[in-house]
Order: structure tokens, then C-alpha cells, then sequence
């Protein structure tokens, strides 16, 4: 009964033959944009790369994947233990982002220079999540900014989001988003005459509080020390960022 029940509720993600026999339904996977699609597409290029541990991961986990979604008889033997509702949510698990990433890297080891111009007509450097998010933020900087939104920009899920543009990066995207309102926070302060509390309106901060909070963290003072004083720029925050870099250097990882 519940099993019948649920296969009514999922039926557009589910390929059914019987209530003892159905599985994800394949167009699942192709449901999350160009990039989804493309990383789905370099996924065999990770048997390449057979040594590197990025490729034993995705190989394997899309294996695990695909054996527990895309078998009839495994998949209802999956949801019995897990309940449909949870195991067609088994298509997120996907190891895409690495794939993509590290597919691009076989590629172009595979076609050198060629590589840019095919994916120029591909289609996938024009969908560049990393660089989508950035235009996204430098547009949208003062506005309420959070992971969903960012990863609903790019086409990508969240945890995806997440591990693409660490592993290009260095730092998360809400880091990225703190240390570009800081920078942009910056230059307004420098003009000394905009109130520090419309400077953190005006680059996104929920508050003097929260800004002058962030600001110290990231600077190394807060908003008026900064302002008064005129600190001087740090040769990390001029890699971090375009334009002015106020940052001050920091020991370990970045900030998120």
C-alpha cells in the first residue's frame, strides 16, 4: 500500500514495470543544467586517471550510483530500506563536480590546445560555475546573498557550488561574498564622507554590528579605525580580489 502510494507521488522520477520492479527514471540526472549534463559526459574520462584518488572517487561513487538507482530489481530493494522519498534522492550524490573539474583536466592533457575552442562550442566555458558566481556577486553585492541563491545561478546544488569553487578558489562562495563586500566596504570608507551605516547597507551587511564584525575580522580593525587611519594594503588581499584589496594576511585557511 505504501509502496503503491509512493509510486503514484514520484512517478515523474521514476521508471516503473511493476510495484516489485522500477527505478530513478534516467532524465533525473540531466535535471540540474548544461554543466550537470557536461559532467555527466566526462565521467568516463576518470578511468583515465586511474591513479588519482579524484578519479577513484568519482568512478566509484557514480558506480554505487548508478547501480543502486538505475537497476530494477536493486532499486526497490533500496527504497524498502530507505523509503522511496529518501533513496530517489540518491541522484544528488553524484560525484559531479569532480567529474567536471577533473574530466576538464583529462581533456585537455588529451587535446592540448584544442581543448578551449571545443568548449567554447560545447557550450561549458560559457557556463563556467565559478565565474557565473562572480559576475553574479559583483552584480547582486548588496542584496541578501546565500548558497541556494548562488548555486540557483550558476545550475548547480549547493554542495556542488561548494566543492567547485573551493577546489578553484581556495574558499567558499560565502567567504568570496564577505571578502568582496569588505573590499567594496573599503573603498567607500576611503571617500570618508558616506556613514559607516550606509556603507554596510550599501554593500550588503545586515547591520553596522554585523559589518563592523566581519570588517575587523577580515582587516585586522574595524570600520572607523579604518577609515581614520588609512591602513595599508596587504599583498594577499591583492590576489584575493579585483580592485582595491584591503584584507590583511591571515595565518591557515580562509575565513568562511
Amino acid at each position: 500500500m505504501f509502496v503503491r502510494r509512493a509510486l503514484r507521488q514520484y512517478a515523474s522520477q521514476l521508471d516503473v514495470r511493476s510495484e516489485s520492479s522500477y527505478s530513478l527514471a534516467a532524465e533525473v540526472f540531466t535535471r540540474r543544467g548544461a554543466v550537470a549534463i557536461a559532467a555527466l559526459l566526462l565521467i568516463p574520462l576518470a578511468g583515465l586517471a586511474a591513479r588519482r584518488r579524484w578519479a577513484a572517487y568519482v568512478v566509484g561513487g557514480s558506480l554505487a550510483v548508478f547501480a543502486l538507482t538505475l537497476v530494477p530489481f536493486v532499486f526497490p530493494i533500496f527504497s524498502d530500506l530507505v523509503s522511496v522519498s529518501q533513496s530517489r534522492r540518491l541522484a544528488g550524490f553524484l560525484p559531479l563536480a569532480f567529474a567536471f573539474a577533473g574530466g576538464l583536466g583529462v581533456l585537455a592533457r588529451l587535446l592540448g590546445p584544442f581543448v578551449l575552442p571545443l568548449a567554447l562550442v560545447a557550450g561549458i566555458a560559457g557556463d563556467d560555475p565559478v565565474a557565473v558566481v562572480r559576475r553574479f556577486v559583483e552584480e547582486h553585492l548588496a542584496e541578501d546573498l546565500d548558497l541556494a541563491r548562488l548555486a540557483r545561478a550558476c545550475g548547480l546544488g549547493t554542495r556542488q557550488l561548494g566543492e567547485v569553487f573551493h577546489a578553484r578558489t581556495g574558499r567558499t562562495p560565502m567567504a568570496y561574498v564577505r571578502e568582496r563586500r569588505v573590499a567594496n566596504a573599503a573603498e567607500l570608507l576611503l571617500t570618508g564622507a558616506v556613514p559607516i551605516e550606509d556603507v554596510a547597507e550599501r554593500t550588503g551587511f545586515v547591520n553596522r554590528h554585523h559589518f563592523s564584525r566581519i570588517f575587523a575580522r577580515l582587516v585586522g580593525c574595524g570600520p572607523a579605525t579604518y577609515r581614520r587611519t588609512r591602513r595599508p594594503v596587504s599583498d594577499r588581499a591583492a590576489s584575493l580580489t579585483p580592485g582595491p584589496a584591503v584584507l590583511r594576511p591571515r595565518a591557515g585557511r580562509t575565513s568562511s
